[in-house]
């Protein structure tokens, strides 16, 4: 499994990092691009494999995908709103109209970055993957995330891995809230 270089997906990486960092200490977001090397089944199988194994950052855990199914554009902006809306963009920050115009945006911007992936990569090619492309929901179970939206796309010879994930509570991650 070998990373593609891509700016535009690297930034959405960036872009998604500092959304999570907003929404709080819970979340986790972020998009990677590799070579197309195999079909989606075995691409997410080899995935699934090193993510279980851990590194030098991350300790070994038992990660499985249990299936995937294909996934509509309204349905997939539908829950990664339901990910990007909480901590600083959340309901107890921002007013309704506040809240629906910054998701709105936020949608829009991360939309236009597998369509500048993918433009970059041939200008003829498909400018809104997320929108026209097959879109592939993966059913990815770990025992430190509470719920998880994992989904992989292939643009060119680029598959693209994105995760919007929400950890389980520890009293390490958040402290214990103060009674007045």
């Amino acid at each position: 499994m070998q990373k593609a270089l891509n700016h535009h997906i690297h930034e959405l990486n960036g872009y998604l990092s500092c959304l999570s960092r907003l929404c709080g200490p819970a979340y986790v977001f972020a998009a990677h691009a590799y070579q197309v090397e195999a079909d989606v089944d075995s691409f997410v199988r080899e995935a699934v494999a090193i993510w279980s194994e851990g590194d030098e950052y991350i300790p070994a855990s038992e990660i499985q995908c249990v299936g995937k199914s294909i996934i509509e554009y309204s349905q997939l902006q539908s829950e990664i709103a339901g990910y990007v809306t909480n901590g600083l963009l959340g309901p107890r920050e921002l007013s309704d109209a506040g809240r629906r115009a910054a998701t709105r945006l936020l949608l829009e911007d991360i939309t236009e970055y597998y369509g500048l992936a993918s433009t970059s990569m041939n200008p003829e090619g498909v400018f809104h993957p997320l929108i026209s492309s097959t879109v592939h929901r993966l059913n990815i179970r770990n025992e430190k995330y509470e719920h998880c939206l994992f989904f992989v796309l292939q643009i060119e010879d680029m598959y693209v891995l994105t995760h919007f994930c929400k950890k389980i509570k520890s009293d390490s991650v958040y402290p214990k809230e103060r009674k007045a």
